[in-house]
C-alpha cells in the first residue's frame, strides 16, 4: 500500500512539475480541422485485393476493428494479412504522428506513436487524420478528438441509430477547433500521452491477470480430487 502511494505521489508531483510549465496564453483564432491536417478515409479494401486472377500481388498488414480497444490501445498483433492488387499508396498506410478514428460506434481515437508501427493498410472502417506538425502537435489534436464535447457533436451528427451510428471523414475535416502555442500544445500532448501510457500498462496488467487466473481456476477444476 505504501509502495503505491509513493508511486501515485512522484506521479502527481511529474504531472504537476508539467503543467506548471505551461503558459497561460489565449486561444488562437477559431479554424477548420481541415486547415492543419490531411484528412481522408482509409482504403475500401475490397476494391483493391487480390484475386486468383490478378497479375499483381503484394502482400501488407491490415488493420481492423478487432485490433482497436474501446479505452484507445492498438493491438498490431491481430492484424491482418491482406494482398493488394498494386501497390498501395503512402496515404492510406500509417504513419508515426498519424491520428486514426473508428468511424462507426464507440469511435475510438488512436495515435501512431512509433516507427515500427507504420506501414499497415488502414481500411474504411476509419479516419486517417495526418497532422501538420509545423502547424499543429499530433497528440494535443488526439486530446481534442477525446473531448466530451469533439464527442458529443459526433453523436449529434451521426447517421443510423444511437448505438450502430456512424460518422463520415468529412465530419472532422469542417470541424471547429482552436489551437493555442505549439509549446502549450506539447506539454498537454506529452500529459496525455504519460497517462495513456500509464493506463495502457494497468490494462494489460489485468488482462495478465484475469488470464493466469483462469488458467488455474481450469486447472483445479480439472484436477482428481
Amino acid at each position: 500500500m505504501a509502495y503505491n502511494e509513493n508511486r501515485s505521489h512522484r506521479a502527481i508531483e511529474f504531472y504537476n512539475s508539467i503543467i506548471t510549465k505551461i503558459p497561460v496564453q489565449k486561444f488562437g483564432e477559431s479554424m477548420k480541422l481541415k486547415q492543419i491536417a490531411d484528412i481522408r478515409t482509409g482504403i475500401v479494401a475490397a476494391r483493391k485485393k487480390a484475386t486468383d486472377e490478378s497479375l499483381f500481388r503484394k502482400s501488407y498488414k491490415m488493420i481492423n476493428l478487432k485490433c482497436i480497444n474501446e479505452k484507445g490501445y492498438i493491438d498490431f498483433s491481430l492484424a491482418e494479412e491482406f494482398e493488394a492488387n498494386e501497390m498501395l499508396s503512402n496515404d492510406f498506410l500509417t504513419q508515426k504522428g498519424d491520428i486514426l478514428i473508428r468511424l462507426s460506434v464507440p469511435y475510438t481515437s488512436i495515435i501512431i506513436k512509433k516507427p515500427e508501427e507504420e506501414g499497415y493498410v488502414i481500411p474504411s472502417h476509419f479516419a486517417i487524420i495526418r497532422v501538420d506538425c509545423n502547424l499543429a502537435t499530433p497528440e494535443y489534436i488526439l486530446w481534442l478528438l477525446r473531448s466530451s464535447k469533439v464527442q458529443q457533436q459526433i453523436r449529434m451528427n451521426n447517421s443510423g441509430s444511437s448505438g450502430f451510428g456512424t460518422i463520415s471523414s468529412g465530419f472532422f475535416s469542417n470541424l471547429d477547433i482552436r489551437c493555442p502555442s505549439q509549446q502549450r500544445q506539447k506539454a498537454i500532448g506529452k500529459l496525455l500521452m504519460l497517462s495513456e501510457r500509464e493506463q495502457e500498462l494497468i490494462y494489460r496488467l489485468s488482462e495478465e491477470k484475469e488470464k493466469y487466473t483462469y488458467a488455474i481456476l481450469e486447472v483445479l477444476n480439472n484436477s482428481e480430487d
